[in-house]
């Protein structure tokens, strides 16, 4: 769910141009600009020559490019950026846009900037790099990790449990609690759903995970997917594994879809 790297192309900045930029998205940093220099919302360092301005559209193809913009007007003297500080014509946005049934497929195009507000036309077209695809269906701008209260030592002679959590970045933004509440989760070991109890304790069978062959039902508790479960105390985001539960290792997946 984490957005792709480009393939390789040959071109050493275009190269390392989108694989910073691959990297920065996945960890949740939508690039930007910094303002016009001083501290707090202007940043640290002022606009130069080196200063990229990114842009972002989502299209129906993963094979044709998006058209690269012929009119974009930003100024980023206008504190704080909003979205309206940077208008751009043939579908492009500042901002990370969404993901739809119809519009899967995020590209990026960007090109330098020296002055903190501007304007480019037509005749400007061809200085926008060519548009790069970042993103595929099913990313849909989320990346999903699961967070240890243990680190990645479950077996202990203490006797403590480990609990799991998913942590979404939903474009960027780290959604608020209740939000949590708008997703699936399902966790799954070799593409089986997991079961576990009640109260959300991991089931094993001998150290080894118990699954559910069929998805929804278990022979002792209930699948770990909130899809088909509903009587566990709590949200499945979070599974609990205790500390003899595995007996040597175990790789969890999380799924994570939208309820």
């Amino acid at each position: 769910m984490a957005v792709i790297r480009p393939p390789i192309t040959g071109d050493p900045q275009l190269d390392s141009w989108t694989d910073q930029l691959t990297r920065q998205i996945n960890q949740g940093i939508l690039p930007g600009i910094g303002g016009s220099g001083g501290s707090g919302l202007q940043g640290p360092s002022g606009i130069t020559g080196n200063t990229p301005l990114y842009l972002y559209q989502r299209s129906e193809s993963g094979t044709i490019a998006p058209t690269r913009p012929t009119s974009v007007t930003y100024n980023f003297s206008i504190l704080p950026l909003t979205p309206t500080s940077i208008v751009a014509n043939n579908g492009w946005s500042y901002i990370l846009p969404a993901a739809t049934d119809v519009l899967k497929y995020l590209w990026v195009t960007f090109r330098y900037i020296s002055t903190t507000s501007g304007s480019f036309g037509a005749s400007d077209q061809n200085t926008w790099d060519t548009p790069v695809l970042i993103g595929q269906p099913g990313d849909g701008g989320i990346s999903a990790t699961i967070e240890s209260s243990n680190g990645t030592v479950f077996r202990n002679s203490a006797g403590n449990p480990t609990t799991l959590k998913v942590v979404l970045n939903i474009g960027g933004v780290l959604p608020s609690e209740s939000e949590y509440n708008s997703y699936s989760y399902k966790w799954t070991y070799g593409n089986q759903t997991v079961c576990v109890d009640t109260n959300r304790n991991l089931l094993n069978l001998n150290g080894v995970p118990m699954v559910s062959t069929d998805g929804t039902t278990c022979s002792v508790g209930v699948p770990a997917d909130s899809s088909v479960t509903t009587s566990t105390s709590g949200s499945l985001r979070e599974i609990i594994v205790g500390s003899e539960d595995i007996t040597s290792s175990a790789k969890l997946k999380i799924e994570v879809g939208n309820i």
